[in-house]
């Protein structure tokens, strides 16, 4: 494992490396600018300079990885700068541009709204108000390097969820098996295989509806674990009440005239010549597939109690 240091450092030249590209970015629109032919704002050149220099200095001499990050919030802010060289004559096609980069990071037509608002008011007679154009094109800048943050860490997010449920799955159906086996020595072992192989089957239906690598809102982004929590635990308990009833024959399911009642009671406690080969799979598959769905608990309470009754429990009246 590698020492905070080292993490440090590294993520120092991570930082470093993010403010060298919006300084390369504003460089390239004052080549853009003096290629059109105008001549660059000085105000804004000055302006960035002092800014960007001061920026990377604190990041080589940053202390703290939270510091880092700023930091590079705040090159990216002054990179925005280069809204105020940009080529009158590109203003509006560089706002276009930008827009349509949004919608390629899976932005909905609705999130960018504003911003094309913005385009189409301020940016399209950018030569009869050049200011008005520029300080528009510098707030979809804004939207375009906040969007690309927040993708940057929401992508990280999914990937320990993704990582974790994948441990989880591999767990739950390593310890099922184990816990099915040592059934033989000890019968609470049977039960916790179930368990087990429930937690295994909820993780995946997780894992299998993660979201898409799309720009969601803040609040649903935020809520991941939540409902990744929730999920896992729905589904594990429709696993548990989904077992007890097959086991007890309320949803009798019967495969070559062998049902999972019998199949529970010849594993019970574990041995070769009542449990087969097959047996123990089956054990554990019911479980893991009904941990899967997600609408398991819906579907027992409807056939326990009828439709009716689910009716109403959804709508909070008494049966």
């Amino acid at each position: 494992m590698r020492s905070r240091p080292s993490k440090l450092t590294a993520r120092r030249a991570q930082a470093l490396a993010h403010a060298t590209r919006a300084r390369v970015d504003f460089e390239r629109m004052v080549a853009r600018c003096k290629s059109a032919g105008e001549a660059p704002n000085q105000v804004a050149m000055e302006e960035f300079a002092v800014a960007f220099a001061a920026c990377e200095q604190r990041i080589k001499d940053a202390t703290d990885i939270d510091e880092l990050e700023w930091l590079e919030y705040e090159a990216d802010k002054h990179a925005q700068l280069r809204a105020y060289v940009c080529p009158i004559t590109e203003i509006s096609g560089e706002g276009a541009s930008l827009i349509d980069l949004l919608l390629d990071w899976g932005v909905p037509e609705s999130g960018v709204s504003r911003l094309r608002t913005l385009l189409n008011t301020k940016c399209k007679d950018a030569p009869g108000n050049p200011q008005e154009a520029r300080g528009a094109l510098r707030e979809i800048m804004r939207e375009v390097d906040a969007s690309d943050g927040f993708i940057d860490g929401y992508e990280k997010d999914l990937k320990k969820i993704s990582l974790l449920l994948l441990l989880c799955v591999v767990a739950g159906i390593c310890l099922a098996f184990i816990a099915l086996i040592c059934s033989q020595r000890a019968s609470f072992f049977f039960p916790l295989s179930i368990l087990f192989a429930g937690v295994a089957g909820s993780c995946t239906s997780v894992l299998a509806r993660l979201p898409a690598s799309e720009v969601t809102s803040s609040a649903v982004s935020a809520s991941i674990a939540r409902r990744a929590l929730s999920r896992v635990g729905t589904g594990l308990a429709g696993s548990l009440v989904g077992c007890a009833l097959l086991a007890w024959g309320v949803i009798p399911i019967v495969i070559n005239k062998i049902s999972y009642s019998d199949v529970l009671s010849a594993c019970a406690r574990y041995s070769e010549e009542q449990c087969s080969s097959g047996y123990p799979l089956i054990v554990l598959a019911i479980p893991i597939m009904l941990g899967f769905s997600e609408r398991i608990l819906t579907s027992l309470q409807d056939k326990l109690f009828g439709s009716q009754f689910g009716r109403r429990a959804q709508a909070g009246t008494e049966p």
